[in-house]
């Protein structure tokens, strides 16, 4: 702290301190080696890393973007003890869109789950400890806690789809896959019997015309709700859709479309209402506006 220029007002740096570290949660805060951003989500990395950079040379003093130019937002500081400036507020918009609540993050790491957490939601496929927030460098990081139903984050542009990432349209859950799973294991009393034959013989099953590119629609339970081939592109939606679900009131007509762009398939929200999402994998850094999912709730970051 630099030293004041007022004689009245006395020097107390020394006599300030260091808050201690929250008690622990039943399950691992700590960074390790395997927390990173999705790989889906290399494109907001970049864009936070870029925005971060822009602010240390304006701090800098050595130069100041064009005043045209509009540079990337980052999240405000969320420095532990900071007081000043705009806290991170979480609106929670319950299922069904029924009920809209604000609640602000005022502690190093907020736990959000069904119950015995900072934040308490009325959701059955919310788990007991569901996903964290936390500090980290300066940043506010998104981290699912091995939930069940994972945690998804609405995107904001052109995403490239990667083999076995969910994504969550409306109130319907996708699987892309882009490779064959394995032969389901045979009933163990028969496996002797017919292992002799397996060599010479291929397995019996409807003829799949092309490569294995495809969607799975999952219904709850996990049980399969449908398969369907992935050409050169597919819309989803309510109506007017190559998917079509009418029953699904959250849906826009259409929502969402996956196209392909030479070897990759391109997911791409058609400015629904309500958002197209992707489940995340590890720790993701939220910036101002964001939208996630958890369970059937879903979540906006805002700093007021």
């Amino acid at each position: 702290m630099a030293p004041s220029t007022d004689s009245k007002i006395e020097d107390m740096t020394d006599a300030v301190d260091v808050l201690d570290e929250p008690t622990d949660f039943p399950f691992r805060t700590e960074r390790t080696a395997q927390d990173a951003v999705v790989s889906s989500l290399d494109a907001r990395a970049e864009l936070v890393e870029t925005a971060d950079r822009l602010v240390r040379v304006m701090a800098s003093g050595s130069a100041r973007p064009a005043a045209h130019a509009a540079a990337p937002q980052s999240s405000p500081s969320m420095q532990a003890g900071t007081q000043t400036g705009p806290r991170p507020t979480l609106v929670v918009r319950s299922p069904g869109g029924t009920m809209e609540t604000r609640h602000t993050i005022d502690a190093p790491r907020f736990l959000v789950g069904r119950e015995n957490c900072d934040l308490e939601l009325d959701d059955r496929f919310v788990a007991r400890w569901h996903i964290q927030l936390f500090q980290r460098d300066g940043a506010l990081i998104l981290q699912d806690l091995n939930s069940r139903n994972g945690v998804y984050l609405r995107i904001a542009d052109d995403l490239a789809l990667e083999d076995g990432d969910q994504i969550v349209v409306g109130d319907q859950r996708f699987e892309f896959r882009t490779s064959w799973d394995s032969p389901a294991q045979q009933n163990p009393t028969h496996q002797n019997q017919t292992q002799q034959n397996k060599a010479d013989t291929d397995a019996l099953g409807a003829s799949w015309a092309g490569n294995p590119v495809r969607l799975i629609r999952y219904m709850e339970g996990d049980h399969i709700g449908g398969v369907y081939p992935l050409g050169q592109r597919m819309t989803i939606g309510g109506a007017n859709a190559d998917l079509c679900f009418p029953e699904d009131s959250i849906l826009s007509s259409p929502h969402a479309v996956i196209h392909r762009d030479g070897d990759r398939y391109l997911l791409r929200d058609l400015e629904s209402e309500s958002g197209t999402f992707i489940r995340i994998a590890d720790a993701v850094e939220l910036i101002d506006g964001d939208c996630f999912l958890v369970g059937r709730t879903r979540i906006r970051l805002t700093f007021a």
